[in-house]
């Protein structure tokens, strides 16, 4: 088999401070192991499948080899042991002390910066150089891919949706603009959405604990979007472990209905009333909680709320007259669900006696 030198620009590794625990959330697409009689150093290894390049892992030699897809390879020699987490575009590596991001340069990207490149949007980003330099090689540059120019400021706009630097963000977003000026018409509403969500992520990565600050940041700069969902921007930081900041941007979510899912998706069930409560949906209050609730739980929660109350009766009178029995008698409730599981318990301790089984602590339907 013949090697090829690889081509290092179409690879890329960004690192990062990393803490807490750790370990394989999902499978690779596909993984083997090499006996030590096949491999070159004589070791165990494993390889690892992750969308066209193959990684291997010898744990011996803490070396990590990628081979891409057409034979080309490189080293990432390491210190200690790393756990690898396949992405759908590249590979995270995680050792005792940093958290890396593995993957191959995006074909926009490489199209723009690499050296000699006469790709349009190479061309275009060149003439925002010159254009900054008040040079007419400018405007040449523009002429010249003017037929590729709204290819062009496409590529620009989707390469800065992939950069992690602001200041690269910053140039290929304005080098899209100077290219846009000379298109009639051209739709903006990929740019528009593009410098609104590198916002928000660039506000969420900055390195403060003061939620309070970021939302104020975020808000401030949407501040003149007033369609824009704060309930999907809340998301990011949700699925990113910050729900303080996640609960504080979901405060600016003005549709109740968009509010409530969320908030009851991060156990904020009580906030999820008030804002439903608020609301003045019914079904809003209801639906969510009463299907996720407990009812022993969903009673302690509205019983000192008189509105959320009123909401409930209006509610069951409509459509569930059990369940405005089981309020109004709730304390009756509660000693039958109290009485029920404990007879649960009881049957449960019966049966690991009998089975030598786990059923302790189970809920009716696993028992």
């Amino acid at each position: 088999m013949s090697w090829k030198h690889m081509d290092l620009s179409k690879y890329m590794i960004a690192g990062a401070a990393f803490g807490g625990p750790i370990g394989l959330n999902e499978p690779p697409h596909n993984w083997t192991l090499i006996p030590p009689q096949y491999t070159l150093s004589s070791h165990v290894e494993v390889l690892i499948a992750t969308s066209s390049t193959i990684l291997t892992v010898d744990f011996l030699q803490q070396l990590l080899l990628m081979v891409g897809p057409y034979g080309d390879w490189i080293r990432y020699p390491y210190d200690d042991a790393v756990f690898l987490i396949p992405e759908i575009d590249g590979v995270r590596i995680i050792s005792s002390d940093k958290c890396e991001f593995l993957q191959k340069v995006p074909n926009v990207t490489e199209e723009t910066f690499k050296i000699g490149s006469t790709a349009p949007a190479a061309m275009l980003f060149d003439a925002l150089e010159h254009f900054d330099k008040r040079s007419p090689k400018a405007d040449e540059n523009i002429r010249s891919i003017r037929p590729e120019l709204s290819e062009a400021v496409d590529a620009c706009i989707e390469a800065a949706g992939h950069e992690f630097n602001q200041v690269r963000q910053r140039s290929l977003l304005k080098a899209a603009a100077v290219g846009k000026t000379f298109l009639e018409p051209y739709n903006s509403d990929r740019f528009v959405e593009m410098c609104q969500i590198l916002r928000v992520l660039n506000s969420i990565k900055k390195p403060t604990d003061d939620e309070e600050t970021i939302c104020r940041m975020i808000v401030e700069k949407l501040a003149n979007k007033p369609s824009l969902s704060y309930a999907e921007i809340a998301k990011t930081p949700h699925n990113v472990g910050q729900p303080k900041l996640a609960t504080r941007l979901l405060d600016y979510e003005p549709r109740a209905a968009d509010q409530v899912p969320l908030l009851i998706s991060m156990q904020k069930d009580e906030l999820a009333l008030i804002k439903a409560i608020e609301s003045g949906d019914t079904d809003l209050v209801m639906l969510h909680l009463k299907r996720k609730l407990p009812l022993p739980e969903f009673f302690r929660i509205i019983n000192n709320k008189p509105m959320a109350c009123s909401l409930l009766e209006v509610y069951c009178k409509q459509q569930d007259l059990k369940l405005l029995n089981d309020f109004y008698y709730q304390d009756s409730f509660e000693a039958k669900a109290i009485d029920e599981n404990i007879k649960l318990l009881q049957s449960q301790a019966q049966l690991e006696k009998d089975m030598n089984q786990k059923f302790v602590g189970l809920p009716l339907n696993e028992t």
